[in-house]
C-alpha cells in the first residue's frame, strides 16, 4: 500500500558489548531482536497510508493521517472526517483530478476554506485537499 521502501540489512550489527558480562548469547539475542522490533515499528509509525480510491466509490471517510488519492471522478462523491486522533494532530489529505462533467462533490459545511469558499470542482482539473483543525486548504493543479 505504502511507496515507501527501507532496506534493513538481513544481519544488523548491533553492539551489545556493555551487557555481554550481564547476559547470555541467547538473553542478548533477545535484546538484539527487540531493539530491532522496537525500530521497525517507529519507522512503520512515520510512514503514511496510502489509499486509492475508485470512481464507483460513492461516499468515503476519511481517516485522519492517511493519504486518500482518488482516481478521476465522473460519479458523484460524498466525503466525510473520521474521528480524530486524541492528544494528535489529525490532517486529513486527499488528491481529487475532476472528470468531465464534473460529478457533484458533498463535503461538510463547516470547513473554513482557504479563499474563503469550497473549490468549485471544476472538470478536468485536479484538487490537492488538506484539512486540520477544521480548517481546508486547496490547490487547483
Amino acid at each position: 500500500m505504502a511507496d515507501i521502501h527501507i532496506s534493513i540489512p538481513s544481519r544488523p550489527h548491533i553492539t551489545l558489548a556493555a551487557y555481554r558480562h550481564l547476559h547470555s548469547d541467547e538473553e542478548l539475542a533477545a535484546l538484539k531482536k527487540e531493539y530491532l522490533d522496537a525500530i521497525l515499528a517507529a519507522i512503520n509509525a512515520l510512514c503514511i497510508p496510502r489509499i486509492v480510491v475508485e470512481n464507483d466509490v460513492l461516499s468515503q471517510v476519511l481517516a485522519p493521517n492517511t493519504l486518500y488519492i482518488f482516481t478521476e471522478r465522473t460519479n458523484n462523491l460524498t466525503l466525510t472526517l473520521g474521528t480524530p486522533i486524541t492528544g494528535k494532530a489529525s490532517e486529513y489529505h486527499f488528491l481529487l483530478p475532476i472528470g468531465s462533467p464534473a460529478p457533484s462533490i458533498d463535503i461538510p459545511l463547516d470547513w473554513d476554506w482557504n479563499g474563503g469558499s469550497e473549490p468549485s470542482w471544476s472538470a478536468n482539473k485536479t484538487y490537492e485537499v488538506s484539512i486540520m483543525e477544521n480548517v481546508a486548504a486547496y490547490f487547483e493543479i
